[in-house]
């Protein structure tokens, strides 16, 4: 029952997103991340995103919940959650990467701006230049 749930949750917020549309940049309320506030035409783009993802995966786990409370699979809880916390995590990948597309395609994507699989790997070549 949790995607049930939570597909709700992202549907709602979708919904409340698109009625009180966020006109600025502010943490509390909207889509807020580094690659968002470059500018303001990449922050619009990025609420339109965040509402398009969040019912797209509001719906599927709202399916994919119903499936599972339909197949009496709900005793796999500890799965479902970790399932549901990959689904939520994969909204903010999927705007992300939206973003970093869009901004590099407009040649305005940040100089300095390093994603965490780069400065992940930049540290892994960098401890294995310092092990014999």
């Amino acid at each position: 029952m949790i995607f049930v749930y939570c597909g709700f949750v992202m549907i709602a917020l979708a919904i409340i997103f698109q009625i009180i549309k966020p006109k600025r940049s502010i943490k509390i309320y909207g889509y807020y991340s580094y690659l968002a506030n470059v500018n303001e035409d990449s922050y619009q783009y990025a609420q339109k995103m965040a509402k398009l993802y969040l019912i797209l995966c509001g719906a599927g786990q709202l399916i994919l919940g119903i499936m599972i409370h339909i197949l009496k699979l709900d005793r796999l809880v500890y799965l479902w959650i970790f399932a549901e916390m990959l689904l939520i995590l994969s909204y903010y990948a999927f705007v992300e990467q939206k973003l970093t597309v869009k901004l590099k395609k407009e040649n305005k994507f940040p100089i300095g701006y390093q994603s965490l699989d780069e400065r992940e790997r930049k540290k892994i070549k960098l401890e294995k230049g310092l092990r014999k």
